[in-house]
């Protein structure tokens, strides 16, 4: 019997991209991350084909702009003429033909005809195929030493460029902004804001960065060694880089609890409480339990963490997670923590308030984020910081550290947060504060602060 794939059919990998692609335009704006293992459980794939669908979807995310952008360039409609799901196919044939060195053209190509001919219809096809096929013989490939004529040139990897016959980016050469929004994928208000605070060469480097496959940061519980091959991370002996795309699950020490997958701007935050053995933790907006587990580890078996959110679907996702990792010192408490009000009550030592945030310090990770959040609503989200951080301090005992973490860029939800509650509180320091860009630790950054009650 030929067990062989149907060559008509679409690869299994590049149909499961599609139907997420399509979900992350859903008006309840589901994550692709959720989406994808929604597809996992349906569809049976190799950890190859998981690894394919992935890399598709969040390569395409991340590098919309840009792909939209080459698609007005070599289209005989406009953008918004084109019907969302075949801008979608679209995009996903021209990222593998741009981004994607093993896959030859030519597939990537014929894969995405078929795609476009099974879910969209013949009446699209020849429109895609002569797109695609029109960019394809646009295109060649220098190294990134070769020159530097901006207004035709795609960085696509490391030391390789796409290079255009045509100035495809002539807009971008005498303007940085659009050079950043247009090749390096970033919406322009995002690029604004981070040029007046950082400058071109920083922001242009965390632009490459967010545009990167991050590798897996993840920290080691056990007393065993771990995998050669992992990568330690500088300053944490217990944190690891691993290049992984297939199941988490199928990673050494999953199943055991030896491995959890964490941040390593996440463990700095918990790091700079200085939790000791036995102490009361109290961990607000929790879920779903990277800093708790963390924080219990530390306390141990004679201390306790109190894990607040005011999401029911999340916490049950903490505690799926203690469960797995056989952690019996954590308490669950569904409540929305900016409105303790008084009714909760408690004495802890250590108090981590991780905020809800814009998450611009993980543009790499969190990929749909660039293309749905806005401006105004860094502001919104700097007075739920505030209350957040008001609230959870009131149950700090005196001399108790509180760690404030955010997975932001941005001045609003950091420091100018801290700044505001110093200001309208008595008995309070902010005794250490640390920014972590992503461009230099390996895709993630953020903000930290520890304030202490005196």
């Amino acid at each position: 019997m030929n067990r062989s794939r149907d060559n008509s059919k679409v690869s299994p990998a590049r149909m499961a991209a599609f139907e997420v692609l399509g979900g992350t335009r859903r008006p309840e704006q589901v994550y692709a991350k959720d989406l994808l293992e929604s597809q996992f459980q349906k569809i049976q794939l190799s950890d190859p084909d998981r690894s394919l669908a992935t890399e598709l979807v969040y390569g395409v995310l991340r590098h919309l702009i840009t792909l939209d952008h080459i698609v007005s360039c070599f289209s005989s409609r406009k953008l918004k003429r084109i019907e969302h799901s075949l801008l979608d196919a679209l995009r996903l044939g021209l990222y593998q033909i741009l981004f994607l060195e093993k896959i030859p053209a030519s597939a990537a190509v014929d894969e995405t005809v078929k795609l476009v001919r099974e879910r969209i219809g013949e009446r699209a096809v020849g429109f895609a195929n002569g797109l695609l096929r029109s960019t394809l013989r646009d295109i060649g490939w220098k190294t990134s030493s070769a020159g530097d004529d901006r207004a035709r040139m795609l960085p696509v990897g490391e030391n390789r460029e796409a290079v255009f016959t045509r100035p495809v980016f002539s807009e971008a050469v005498d303007d940085p902004i659009c050079y950043l929004n247009l090749v390096l994928a970033h919406p322009r208000w995002m690029v604004e804001r981070w040029m007046d605070r950082f400058g071109l060469e920083v922001t242009e480097r965390i632009c490459h960065s967010n545009n990167q496959r991050p590798p897996l940061h993840v920290r080691w519980r056990s007393s065993e060694p771990p995998p050669d091959e992992w990568r330690p991370i500088e300053g944490f002996p217990d944190m690891f880089l691993i290049d992984h795309g297939g199941a988490v699950s199928n990673l050494p020490g999953y199943a055991d609890g030896s491995l959890v997958v964490q941040g390593s701007a996440s463990a700095r935050a918990v790091r700079m409480l200085d939790i000791q053995p036995g102490m009361r933790v109290l961990d607000v907006c929790a879920a779903p339990g990277t800093k708790t587990v963390h924080a219990a580890d530390l306390a141990g078996d004679g201390g306790c963490v109190l894990a607040v959110d005011k999401s029911l679907w999340r916490m049950k996702k903490l505690k799926e997670n203690l469960s797995r990792l056989r952690i019996m010192s954590v308490y669950g408490l569904v409540a929305d923590a900016a409105r303790f009000g008084g009714w909760l009550k408690g004495d802890f030592k250590r108090i981590l308030v991780d905020v809800p945030c814009s998450n611009t310090a993980e543009l790499a990770r969190r990929v749909e984020v660039r293309h749905r959040l806005r401006p105004e609503e860094i502001d919104s989200l700097s007075r739920l910081q505030l209350a957040l951080l008001s609230s959870a301090a009131e149950l700090l005992s005196p001399g108790g550290y509180l760690a404030y973490c955010t997975c932001s860029l941005e001045l609003e939800e950091g420091p100018e947060v801290i700044q505001r509650f110093i200001q309208n509180r008595e008995g309070f320091i902010l005794d250490k504060e640390q920014w972590m860009l992503p461009h230099e630790n390996s895709g993630v950054g953020g903000y930290v602060a520890r304030i202490m009650r005196c």
